[in-house]
């Protein structure tokens, strides 16, 4: 919530547009993109009035109905958590739908256990810090692929860490307006 909030003000100093689509399994509510303090508010609004819910994120039903309701191309900033599998596959098939007709810029948590093997300075002392270490590298294999597939299909993604995740999203963000990707 805070990294859109950071997101819709930076937004709203530079005048443009921004809107706000929440999801879960399926698209919750829409708020048509607009410009000006009272979209502040109301974008404020229907952040502050979100509630968790306990399900995975089907990106292929989200990414299908912004399709079909939104007819001007349009820059998609999403934030998310791409760390089970299942929700990897629906974001491939999602973006395929989206990729001729809108921009796309995905940021998500990168996995704690996502890392390079037998980085520097890591101690092993047990056959189970060496599987540890070996699934972390399968994982962040996995992820690497996803960034070269949704690249490959028009989109960009990228993994950062918890810490890392607000000022990334607004980095990216600024990035692609000044190198005018819409």
């Amino acid at each position: 919530m805070e990294t859109a909030l950071v997101g819709a003000t930076v937004a709203l100093e530079l005048g443009d547009e921004f809107g706000l689509v929440t999801y879960a399994d399926e698209p919750k509510s829409w708020l048509r993109a607009g410009s000006g303090q009272s979209q502040f508010r109301r974008f404020r609004d229907r952040l502050l009035s979100l509630e968790p819910l306990p399900t995975t994120a089907d990106y292929e039903v989200l990414l299908r109905e912004i399709r079909m309701r939104l007819r001007r191309r349009a820059y998609l900033v999403l934030l998310t958590d791409l760390t089970e599998r299942a929700v990897s596959n629906s974001l491939r098939s999602g973006v395929g739908l989206v990729r001729s007709s809108h921009a796309l810029l995905m940021t998500s948590i990168l996995p704690a256990r996502a890392r390079p093997a037998f980085s520097p300075g890591e101690e092993l002392h047990t056959d189970q810090d060496v599987y540890a270490v070996l699934a972390g590298e399968k994982e962040n294999q996995r992820l690497g692929a996803l960034v070269r597939q949704l690249r490959q299909l028009g989109a960009q993604l990228r993994f950062v860490p918890a810490e890392m995740f607000l000022r990334s999203a607004v980095e990216g963000y600024l990035e692609s307006k000044r190198e005018q990707r819409l």
